[in-house]
């Protein structure tokens, strides 16, 4: 009986693979029809049934309204496909579940595969997987594990044979597909491989390159043989002349492009109608030249990509082993002349580019468990069992998780008393026993592996009555001769949107950072920014964004809303209340969040699981003008403030967005591409950049004030701190360090009100500093106090105070003068607040 998943599909854009990994060797399943390792990834409908693969890709000519291709483009889009045959609109997940369903089919053993894991790109977003996953649901997998692209393809390179130990270090991952593009660095270390870190961009690979012959040498050749005024409308437009066409077109582009990485010319030919009834013959040759020269930019693109992530992670190409090259698209011989000559990294082409990935993916599925609903049961029966002894052990344990050899050294150090304890460490396929062997507090012992495989143990400690204890320490996996991944990452910052009330504005505080090792799972305490009543329309939001921690929450991705409303809660929620809020992250990038009132002690509780996202088009336009009406007021202002290098990038910037500007233009409203969203990616990235460049004269700011209170603090610290205010000083130093680090303006400000808060406690027992409190609110304007009269009053007797050397009652005053003052930022208020401070 399996007790891993070994089942793994690579879902690609143009093709997919479905492959299997049993005792540490990979079998890619081959198309009973043809014998071809890959699928296609086309789907279509021909008299009520349904084709996938080579035989749907056959009636593009024929019937291209029943035919469609490209679908994972749109994956997490609320895009839908009209079938002509059915009447039928199908969405990305509906096509994409058609392809998993036949890849099924391609497995012979009758395997009966009810867990998968499936490949995304590492770029792709929560909603984006989130889709993925839904469409392994509806093609029958009751369990869907995600794995990001590079890993997969990392981990076919690693565990193919011969993989020599000496090549640990660190290599780039270079991963341009049909559909998308990822750069990855991983490291190798101790047969554990980890992504340090990765860039991309879901909409760049050889799709587009089809698209590029298509729009920037056929079109121009077709304009000159007939009347074809609005032809690119009349491809891309659901409603236009040629739209089926188009997509017929780029197959036939898609083949030339494949032709071109071995001859120096292609025929391109086809049949089409002009704006005149005339019907037009296309028969032109397209050459290696031609072809070179509309993809040469994107690949330059590809390779500052490359160069991006290398300086973000300060190192140079000679600390690089070399560049794996994963993808159909690396089969272009431009693709790889560029990565050799201007990388300056040695290419890596190991492994089959078109079916790393699905080895890889299987790899991993060779290592992941399968948990039974069964084995869970029992679980939870074991650890709420009334016969366990209240005794609890913490086992410390140290052993390898993925080895090369075929017997594993373990140890284990125990804490607290042991006498009278037995522990029993057994291999579940039965073929190691240790036998109950008495507790000490370091355990050593070898243990035989099973070859290829993963070997599972069980750890169990009893008392002297035989009752099993509690531990923390129970099972342990060891897989033999397969690298093991030492954890997925998070490809962008999960932030939370909360209420700044200093900049009367919302703002991003970081949940989880870009890089986190996955399952990751954080609580954080919010206060209430203003009272919640009993019944009320008012609201409080828990906003959950992706994206970039440093920019405006506009700029990032929506992942979900908690919204608890007056109507929604038992009593009055009143300002300064903790909101506990608990938020998860799995492997697969499942989002669950847990909000806990504990004022009214209820508990509300999400699973993020959105799988579609909309993008309007005459709103994607109005944002395009507006973000090109906003640089153009910074470049303004730093022309101004003579900051010519702020303006320079500015300027660049303006240029990008402009461009992109054109392109939204001849967006139709009913465009069956995906240009819209890649404009919308775009804008996307284009904002950050400009809300990072307007904030970093704030974030100067806010670095000064900060590291003068921290400058303040240990000058007090200093003459009138007590140990424990030392003590807690040190974690202040450690805090003020990371946070200088991750440029997060809320974070600086929020340390810089804790170090305030810590300096006015040692301040408060200081006679001469509280003199000097005093005097700062003596030195304000009356204009600055609610009541005039009344301030006027308390100053006075603060001053007789003073010279009375009266300090507790100069600080009731000090108090009496706090609560009048105007400036208190707590009084602010401002539009779309969540709530939370």
């Amino acid at each position: 009986m399996n007790t891993t998943i070994n089942y793994a599909i690579d879902l690609g854009t143009t093709n997919s693979v479905i492959a299997k990994c049993l005792s540490g060797e990979v079998e890619i399943f081959k198309n009973p029809v043809g014998l071809r390792e890959v699928l296609p990834s086309v789907v279509a409908f021909k008299k009520g049934r349904v084709l996938v693969g080579d035989k749907a890709a056959e009636m593009w000519e024929k019937s291209p309204n029943n035919v469609v291709g490209l679908f994972k483009r749109k994956m997490g889009t609320n895009e839908s496909y009209f079938i002509e045959s059915t009447a039928e609109f199908l969405t990305p997940i509906q096509l994409s579940s058609h392809v998993l369903k036949e890849l099924k089919n391609f497995v012979y053993n009758n395997d009966f595969i009810d867990d998968i894991v499936i490949t995304i790109p590492a770029s792709f977003d929560t909603v984006q997987s989130n889709a993925t996953k839904e469409a392994g649901k509806a093609a029958g997998f009751k369990e869907v594990l995600l794995l990001q692209e590079p890993v997969a393809a990392s981990l076919a390179f690693v565990n193919k044979s011969g993989f020599d130990l000496e090549q640990e270090g660190i290599w780039v991952v270079y991963d341009l597909g049909g559909g998308t593009f990822d750069v990855a660095l991983i490291s190798i270390e101790d047969g554990e491989m980890q992504v340090i870190d990765h860039v991309g961009d879901n909409f760049m690979g050889g799709t587009d390159f089809d698209a590029l012959i298509i729009e920037n040498i056929v079109l121009p050749k077709l304009k000159e043989k007939g009347a074809f005024e609005n032809i690119e409308s009349q491809f891309k437009s659901s409603k236009g002349k040629h739209n089926k066409l188009y997509y017929e077109l780029l197959y036939k582009a898609e083949q030339a492009k494949i032709q071109l990485s071995s001859s120096n010319v292609v025929e391109f030919e086809f049949e089409i109608e002009d704006d005149n009834g005339e019907e037009i013959e296309f028969y032109e040759d397209i050459t290696v030249e031609e072809f070179n020269s509309v993809i040469e930019s994107t690949v330059t693109r590809s390779i500052d990509l490359i160069n991006e992530l290398l300086d973000q992670n300060q190192l140079v190409p000679e600390q690089i082993n070399s560049v794996l090259m994963i993808g159909g698209s690396t089969y272009i011989p431009l693709v790889r002349n560029k990565i050799e000559q201007e990388t300056k990294i040695t290419p890596n082409y190991s492994v089959d580019p078109t079916t790393a990935v699905a080895t890889g993916a299987a790899y991993y599925a060779g290592t992941k468990s399968l948990i039974t609903k069964k084995e869970l049961e029992v679980e939870e029966k074991q650890n709420t069992n009334s016969e366990v002894s209240n005794a609890a052990v913490l086992v410390k344990a140290a052993f390898q998780k993925h080895t090369q050899e075929l017997e594993e050294y373990f140890t284990a150090k125990i804490d607290g008393n042991t006498d009278g304890f037995q522990y029993r460490i057994t291999r579940t396929d039965g073929g190691f026993d240790t036998g109950i062997t008495d507790l000490s507090n370091v355990i050593e012992q070898d243990l035989p592996l099973l070859k290829g495989a993963e070997n599972k143990f069980n750890f169990n400690i009893t008392d002297a009555s035989g009752n099993k204890a509690l531990s923390n320490f129970t099972s342990f996996t060891i897989t033999q001769g397969m690298f093991g991944i030492l954890g997925q990452t998070l490809p962008a910052d999960i932030c939370i949107e909360v209420d700044d009330v200093e900049e009367k504005e919302t703002a991003l505080e970081v949940i989880f950072e870009k890089n986190a090792l996955l399952p990751i799972k954080k609580r954080l305490i919010k206060e209430v920014g203003q009272t919640l009543k009993k019944d009320s329309n008012e609201y409080i939001l828990i906003n959950i964004l992706e994206g970039k921690q440093h920019v405006s929450p506009a700029s990032n991705k929506p992942i979900g809303v908690i919204k608890i409303t007056g109507k929604d809660i038992e009593r009055d929620l009143l300002k300064g209340t903790d909101i506990e809020i608990t938020v998860e992250l799995s492997e697969s990038r499942e989002l669950k969040v847990y909000t806990y009132l504990s004022m009214t002690g209820q508990e509300f509780e999400n699973l993020f699981s959105a799988s579609e996202r909309y993008v309007d088009v005459f709103k994607l336009k109005t944002e395009i003008e507006t973000l090109a009406e906003n640089v153009r007021l910074e470049l303004n202002s730093s022309h101004n403030e003579e900051n010519y290098e702020r303006a320079a990038e500015l300027k660049k910037l303006e240029s990008q967005i402009q461009e992109m500007y054109i392109k939204s233009t001849n967006l139709v409203k009913d465009d069956t591409t995906d240009t819209k969203y890649q404009l919308e990616d775009l804008k996307r990235k284009y904002s950050h950049r400009v809300d990072e460049i307007s904030s970093d004269e704030k974030i100067i700011h806010d670095l000064s004030n900060l590291e003068y209170w921290f400058s303040h603090s240990e000058s007090l610290i200093n003459e009138h701190g007590n140990e424990k205010e030392k003590s807690d000083f040190i974690e202040f130093k450690e805090k003020v360090k990371s946070t200088k680090a991750s440029g997060n303006r809320l974070r600086m400000r929020n340390l810089t009100d804790q170090l305030i808060s810590f300096t006015h406690d040692i301040r408060w027992r200081v006679p001469k500093h509280i003199k000097s409190i005093f005097y700062s609110y003596a030195f304000e304007p009356l204009e600055m106090y609610k009541d005039q009269k009344d301030a006027k009053k308390f100053i006075e007797k603060g001053e007789k105070a003073v010279e009375n050397d009266r300090i507790d009652e100069l600080k009731a005053i000090i108090n009496r003068l706090h609560e009048n003052y105007k400036g208190d930022i707590s009084d602010k208020s401002f539009d779309n607040r969540t709530g939370l401070v």
